[in-house]
Formats: structure tokens, C-alpha cells, sequence
């Protein structure tokens, strides 16, 4: 279990695991893209257990490459077994990059 929460304010300061954002923003200049992988890897196992509870089947979860276009971002999907739902060559590519198991799940 971790000593801090995914996003919290402490003292007026917005931290993203454990990091100061504005520390964040001295180190690396602003505007600056900065996400929680910890809360991605959560909110994807909440998502299925969420949904696991009352399919009969199994559940499997398919985040659409359009609203994950980083790859990184992709790549903690495909780490945590989640597919991915495509529609067109490039998407397809992207997953592919990020080792997402086809015949486990594309949409």
C-alpha cells in the first residue's frame, strides 16, 4: 500500500504521487503533461472488478486508442491485460506498438 494517495493537496500544493507539482514545474518548465500511472492502473482494475461483479462471463476492457494516444499511456493498458478498441490502421499500429495480446482483445 502506498504512504500517499495518486493526487492530494498538501499545504495549498497539488502532488501527483508523492510529487510536488510545482516542483515538478521548476524542473521541467510549464505547460507540462503530467498523469498518475498509479491512478491508471487503479481506475482500469476498478473498471473490471466493478463490472466482474455482476457479468456472468468474463469481462474484458477495451479503452479506446482515440482517448489514450500516448503511448505510454497505452502501454500501462496493455500491461494491466486491457485491450483495445480501434478504428483505423494507425490505432491499430499504436496498440500493436504497446503489446496488446490481439487475440485477447481489439474492438
Amino acid at each position: 500500500m502506498r504512504d500517499y494517495d495518486c493526487l492530494s493537496v498538501r499545504n495549498g500544493v497539488l502532488h501527483i504521487e508523492g510529487a510536488s507539482t510545482v516542483d515538478l514545474a521548476e524542473q521541467f518548465g510549464t505547460p507540462l503533461f503530467v498523469f498518475s500511472e498509479a491512478q491508471i492502473r487503479e481506475n482500469l482494475r476498478r473498471f473490471r472488478e466493478a463490472f466482474a461483479e455482476d457479468w456472468p462471463g468474463p469481462v474484458d476492457v477495451l479503452p479506446a486508442m482515440k482517448a489514450n494516444t500516448l503511448l505510454a499511456t497505452r502501454q500501462i493498458l496493455s500491461n494491466e491485460g486491457a485491450g483495445a478498441d480501434i478504428c483505423s490502421p494507425e490505432e491499430l499500429d499504436g496498440v500493436f506498438q504497446t503489446g496488446v495480446d490481439p487475440e485477447s482483445g481489439l474492438g
